[in-house]
């Protein structure tokens, strides 16, 4: 009850946890219904008597639909384990806003261990000052167009035992979360300092680096045999935020900032793991630097809406399917929280999605991850242990001692 209290306090506040979604008009964008909420709909109990079947339940709960489609598209479920930690399953619709919305708005629950509020995270910002395109940059701008434009044409990605060159959602295929070990956030920190790179570029890094590694296991047990491997990753990326009053943050704090990017896997064979680094720090550099995104966005949020749908669902399909993942990482709090009073210990985020989903999550010194698989691909498990060695590896070839950041 004490749940349902801090829930119902905080989230239908905001507007779009209060509201229905429809198609626009014209198939514009999305309409919001305000509807009342009733919150006996929307927190659920399950009961558990292991970690064994509370990880059993995770992924079944996760990996469905939301269970009522007639009320607004979030629910939370709480997950009661008698004979080990519990579980707080937040789900929201990706209609509704995106991960830096969601990490937002579920913070309003929480307090920290002293039971006091904590402060609103920063809106997020961009360094990056050619990001946005201008009228100088007319170039560029074109540029930008035609690779976006010609993103559904491309090649697909190299068929591997990872990536099957199978049809989308083939029938009789189940999914699967596969659990990151935790890596110490300061570690990756220390590495970013020496390397002079982002957080990004050393966990894309080592994932490409365990993804080499991983083809090159399973290559040698099956058909796929492949000379020069390419691969490439759609990575979400977030626009700036404005700086909202607490009014302004409950109608327009939710929102879906962010598009699509494409980017090269670092999954080579480079001669150190410091030149995979390099490569993979000059790919997200070029991005960041570049309007594609922004372009992308344009289209996503225009063009495709006023397109034929079939002809939308086709291009979205086809631009899905030309690539090997997803790869997302959600900066979080860094202090330690609570919710109705029980301490949070670990946060992690799952994505079901068409493609296999890399979700890494920030929270209180640990990075927790995990990555949404399909029944095809063989031994998944390896890539998870090979991603937390690469990690430490990539530390000490930069020179940063790993030993110096063992997490409690």
């Amino acid at each position: 009850e004490s749940l349902k209290e801090v829930i119902s306090s905080h989230l239908p506040k905001f507007s779009r946890f209060s509201s229905i979604p429809r198609p626009g008009s014209y198939g514009l964008g999305m309409q919001w219904d305000k509807t009342e909420v009733d919150i006996n709909k929307h927190v659920h109990v399950i009961d558990v008597t292991s970690t064994e079947q509370l990880r059993e339940v995770i992924a079944d709960v996760a990996l469905n639909p939301l269970r009522n489609q007639n009320i607004p598209r979030w629910e939370v479920i709480l997950i009661r384990n008698s004979n080990g930690r519990s579980a707080l399953i937040p789900r929201m619709d990706h209609c509704i806003g995106d991960g830096l919305s969601f990490a937002s708005a579920f913070m309003g629950m929480t307090t920290d261990l002293n039971g006091e509020a904590v402060p609103p995270p920063n809106p997020f910002k961009r360094r990056e000052s050619s990001f946005i395109p201008s009228i100088t940059r007319l170039v560029s701008l074109a540029a930008a167009i035609g690779h976006v434009s010609c993103i559904p044409l491309s090649a697909r990605d190299t068929p591997s035992p990872f990536r099957p060159d199978a049809p989308l959602g083939s029938a009789g295929v189940h999914r699967t979360i596969i659990t990151l070990p935790e890596i110490p956030l300061e570690l990756v920190r220390a590495t970013k300092a020496k390397a002079e790179v982002s957080v990004n570029d050393v966990l894309m890094a080592a994932f490409s680096g365990a993804m080499k590694r991983y083809l090159d296991i399973i290559d040698q047990k099956s058909s796929f045999t492949s000379p020069q491997r390419h691969m490439r990753a759609l990575v979400p990326v977030a626009f700036p935020r404005k700086t909202l009053s607490p009014e302004q943050a409950f109608t327009h704090g939710i929102r879906n900032l962010w598009s699509f990017a494409s980017i090269p896997l670092a999954v080579e064979a480079f001669s150190s793991r410091k030149d995979r680094l390099k490569s993979t720090h000059e790919a997200t550099t070029k991005l960041k630097n570049s309007p594609a995104v922004f372009i992308q966005k344009v289209f996503q949020d225009g063009l495709y809406h006023i397109l034929p749908r079939s002809v939308s669902r086709y291009i979205c399909a086809d631009v899905m399917s030309k690539h090997s993942i997803c790869f997302s990482n959600v900066p979080g709090p860094q202090q330690p929280l609570a919710v109705a009073g029980k301490e949070v210990v670990a946060v992690e985020v799952v994505y079901p999605n068409v493609l296999p989903q890399v979700c890494l999550f920030s929270y209180n010194g640990r990075i927790s991850g995990n990555f949404v698989v399909d029944s095809l691909v063989p031994k998944p498990q390896i890539i998870a242990d090979l991603f937390a060695e690469e990690v430490l590896r990539l530390a000490m070839v930069v020179g940063v001692d790993p030993a110096e950041f063992i997490l409690p």
